[in-house]
């Protein structure tokens, strides 16, 4: 062991440690966030505020705070209009794979980093035949667990 401190990295917010002042949630499946996934989001993100948003980007509470957009279904119309109104906002997070309705011109202008969930709902299956079709065989593990 040695007495060297380690590396601690910082959230993207401005708050002790990089917590975010506040995160907004838009829709993921369904238009409510189980209380689980909100209690995560919490332990994660100590004293963060939480905003949610409908699918059309209005909000329940103020968003001139928000930091952290995890980000379901949300026109791209709809998140220029967050935009406008989220000043502070540097991080989105989509929860699916594509990101392209969160690259608007607003956005890059803005320099929002953006991230996304690609392979979180996959699993890894490969298989390899030859050209006959003859040999073929599944490697990888199974979808089933």
């Amino acid at each position: 062991m040695t007495d060297e401190p380690t590396a601690t990295v910082a959230g993207p917010g401005s708050g002790p440690g990089g917590v975010p002042s506040a995160i907004a949630l838009s829709p993921i499946l369904s238009a409510r966030y189980r209380s689980r996934d909100l209690d995560a989001i919490r332990a994660a993100a100590p004293g963060a505020r939480i905003v949610t948003l409908s699918v059309e980007g209005l909000a329940d509470e103020p968003v001139d705070d928000v930091e952290v957009l995890l980000r379901g279904w949300l026109s791209s119309d709809a998140f220029d209009r967050l935009l406008a109104h989220a000043p502070r906002l540097n991080w989105v997070h989509s929860a699916s794979a594509g990101v392209e309705r969160a690259l608007t011109p607003a956005a890059r202008a803005r320099g929002i980093v953006i991230t996304n969930a690609r392979g979180v709902f996959s699993c890894r299956a490969s298989s390899s035949s030859s050209a006959s079709g003859r040999g073929s065989r599944s490697r990888g593990r199974s979808c089933a667990t």
